[in-house]
C-alpha cells in the first residue's frame, strides 16, 4: 500500500491471511532454524517504510510464536547495502536429516583439504575459499508420495503431440510424427523372388 500524501508505504496483507513458518522442531538444518526469525525481522524492516508502520505489521510475531520461535523483532532502520561479491564458488548441497550423527560437511571438507594439498595443481580451483557447503532440506514422506500417486493416476498424454514438420506435405507419417514407440512395418516385394 502507498500513500504518496504521507510518503508512507507497508505490503498489503488480505484480511485473516496469517503467514504460516517452519516449525522450531522440524527437521531442517540448524543454521535455518535459528536464522529464521532474523530474516523476517529484516523482510519486515525493508518492506516498511518506520517503526509506525512496523509495529502495525507484528502480526507475524504471533505466528512465529506459534511455531515455536522466541521472536524479538525491532524495527531496523540502518540497513547497509550488501556487498556483491563476484567470486567463482563450488558448493556442495548435501541432504539434511536430523538423524544423521555425522558431521557430512566438516568430513566433505577434510578429504578435500587431504586430497588437494598446497602443492596440487588442481589446488586452486579445490580448496577452503572455493569451496561452499549448504545443506539441502528434502522433501518430506508425503509430499514424495503425493507425487509418485498423481505421477501414476494422472499420466501426461504425449502420444497426441503436434506435427512440427517444416513442410507438412512431406511429413512421413501425416500429423502423427511426433508419437513415440512405433513399430513400423513395410511389406518388401521383388519382381525377382529367387534374388530376395
Amino acid at each position: 500500500m502507498l500513500d504518496l500524501e504521507s510518503d508512507k508505504f507497508s505490503p498489503y496483507r488480505k484480511p485473516n491471511n496469517e503467514p504460516l513458518y517452519i516449525n522450531a522442531k522440524s527437521n531442517h538444518p540448524p543454521s535455518i532454524i535459528s536464522e529464521l526469525p532474523k530474516m523476517i525481522n529484516r523482510r519486515i524492516s525493508d518492506l516498511l517504510c518506520n517503526e509506525e508502520e512496523f509495529n502495525k505489521a507484528k502480526g507475524h510475531e504471533a505466528s512465529l510464536v506459534n511455531s515455536g520461535y522466541k521472536p524479538e523483532l525491532k524495527f531496523d532502520a540502518n540497513r547497509a547495502p550488501r556487498r556483491n561479491r563476484n567470486r567463482k564458488v563450488i558448493w556442495f548441497n548435501p541432504p539434511y536429516n536430523s538423524c544423521v550423527r555425522t558431521n557430512v560437511g566438516k568430513k566433505f571438507l577434510k578429504l578435500i583439504k587431504k586430497h588437494f594439498t598446497a602443492n596440487h595443481h588442481f589446488r586452486k580451483i579445490f580448496n577452503e575459499n572455493t569451496i561452499k557447503l549448504s545443506y539441502s532440506c528434502m522433501p518430506s514422506i508425503g509430499s514424495a508420495i503425493k507425487r509418485h500417486n498423481s505421477k501414476l493416476l494422472n499420466p501426461t498424454n504425449t502420444d497426441a503431440l503436434p506435427c512440427n514438420c517444416k513442410d507438412k506435405t512431406k511429413c512421413p507419417v501425416p500429423n502423427a510424427c511426433r508419437t513415440k514407440a512405433v513399430v513400423y512395418t513395410a511389406v518388401v516385394t521383388a519382381e525377382d523372388a529367387e534374388r530376395i
